[in-house]
């Protein structure tokens, strides 16, 4: 399959089935359909104007990416992600693998460096979903000692400020699982202070878990 015929199977809206044949080509032609899938993230970027094919073959691109494991586009796939996930252009382009797959595509191409996840923590601009795809993907560091328990420590309290000021309580309450689950018990006092001063009220079993500090 040449090189034009797999940039218009996966451009393709009608597809019913995963379009096993052009994906093979593509892997084999991957250098020379790399630059296409780049220039298309860089306008996204820059303009989040593409048209139904060209999202397409993005998020074709984009699985293809963290398939070959292309680490130097992590940080265009953080920039892409760097926005509003209710954002009609973003999630018209990657619909529910912002919540099922994007802490996944993070934690590969991250390769065990946080600073980029730590970005669309604290960012302005980046939904909770997209937030929560890089505290999972963040604690995954440590899990698999990619990351040390202090080097990690010393951003959570900036991402605690962040998330409290953005008013993301959904994405705060999973960085609350995640450090319960993780015993990070130096912030439990805080945090109950938090709903004791109702800075966080998910609901009456969420909070208790949170004054309990057991989820």
């Amino acid at each position: 399959m040449k090189l034009d015929e797999i940039i218009t199977t996966l451009s393709r809206g009608d597809l019913t089935e995963l379009p096993v044949a052009a994906l093979q080509a593509a892997r084999q032609q991957w250098s020379e359909l790399l630059p296409v899938i780049e220039e298309l993230m860089q306008r996204f970027i820059a303009e989040e104007a593409l048209s139904d094919t060209e999202s397409n073959l993005l998020f074709f691109g984009i699985c293809l990416i963290i398939d070959r494991k292309q680490y130097s586009s992590f940080d265009s796939l953080i920039n892409l992600t760097n926005k509003d996930d209710c954002n009609a252009p973003l999630d018209n382009l990657l619909g529910d693998f912002i919540a099922s797959d994007l802490s996944t595509a993070y934690y590969i191409l991250a390769q065990g460096q946080p600073e980029q996840l730590c970005l669309l923590i604290n960012s302005e601009q980046a939904g909770e979903i997209v937030k929560m795809a890089a505290l999972s993907a963040l604690f995954t560091q440590l899990h698999t000692d990619q990351i040390d328990r202090e080097t990690l420590n010393q951003s959570v309290p900036g991402f605690i400020e962040s998330l409290l000021k953005n008013n993301h309580s959904i994405a705060l309450f999973e960085l609350i699982n995640l450090l319960i689950s993780n015993e990070f018990n130096q912030y439990h006092n805080q945090f109950v202070g938090y709903v004791e001063s109702k800075q966080i009220d998910e609901g009456p079993a969420e909070n208790q878990c949170i004054l309990n500090w057991d989820n």
